[in-house]
């Protein structure tokens, strides 16, 4: 049975599937990391087509089983957003992520960006948020520690149906690569207390939300009236980078 705990929506629409395999494309070449295998609906054939197949499941039952049926897969049990960052290392990432989870993986993936490219089930919520554009209600903290480093690509929405049991949202499936050229950051711990600074008084002016920095406005060319959503990722490295002496 499915447990709360874990946010678990099994996948079992086999059309949304075919969809998923179709778009990721796995070669025979591939090593593959999949988080949150649940019951195996995209683990079978990730199987057949990848040269590895490493899986990360919290759920020691669902974990037990999946070792059984793919005793060539290499089953993980653990919670993702605690194994080494060296398991993402050089991996094709697929995942029907729970929801409680998802921000904070991809924060934590942000961090290291060494992985070939990420293929997720996410809720269509967030995939607004990590593809908005500046000036949209989307536009935020998330939206632009993304797309600093990363190219985001929103491939279908997927319904309610498509799971057991049934989320109260709908999902959306994305694909995400690392960009050849992320935006450089001087200090990034800096660059992350401007950003929570500033949208969280998304609604005032920057030269309000972010004075307790020493900005030099003019010398950047930033306009101090906008507001946080008015800017792009561009314009908050240059904030971020010219505190950094």
């Amino acid at each position: 049975m499915p447990r709360k705990r874990f946010g678990q929506h099994f996948l079992v629409d086999q059309k949304v599937i075919a969809d998923i395999h179709r778009v990721v494309a796995i070669r025979t070449s591939d090593v593959v990391l999949e988080i949150g295998p649940g019951r195996g609906a995209l683990t079978a054939g990730l199987v057949d087509s990848a040269a590895q197949v490493i899986a990360v499941e919290i759920d020691r039952d669902l974990a037990a089983d999946l070792k059984v049926r793919f005793p060539s897969a290499c089953l993980i049990e653990d919670d993702v957003l605690s194994v080494s960052g060296d398991l993402f290392r050089k991996k094709r990432i697929v995942g029907n992520l729970p929801y409680n989870i998802s921000t904070n993986l991809l924060l934590r993936l942000a961090s290291q960006n060494d992985f070939v490219d990420m293929h997720l089930m996410l809720q269509r919520e967030v995939v607004e948020r990590i593809t908005a554009v500046p000036c949209s209600k989307s536009w935020g903290r998330l939206s632009v520690k993304v797309q600093r480093i990363w190219e985001t690509h929103r491939h279908f929405d997927v319904a309610p149906e498509a799971f057991v049991p049934q989320p109260q949202v709908t999902s959306t499936f994305v694909r995400i690569v690392p960009l050849g050229n992320p935006v450089e950051i001087r200090n990034e711990s800096v660059f992350d207390n401007v950003l929570r600074t500033a949208f969280s008084q998304r609604r005032k002016k920057l030269s309000n939300s972010l004075s307790q920095f020493e900005i030099n406005w003019s010398r950047l060319g930033i306009d101090s009236a906008k507001r946080a959503d008015q800017l792009g990722v561009m314009e908050y490295a240059t904030i971020a980078n010219s505190l950094v002496r």
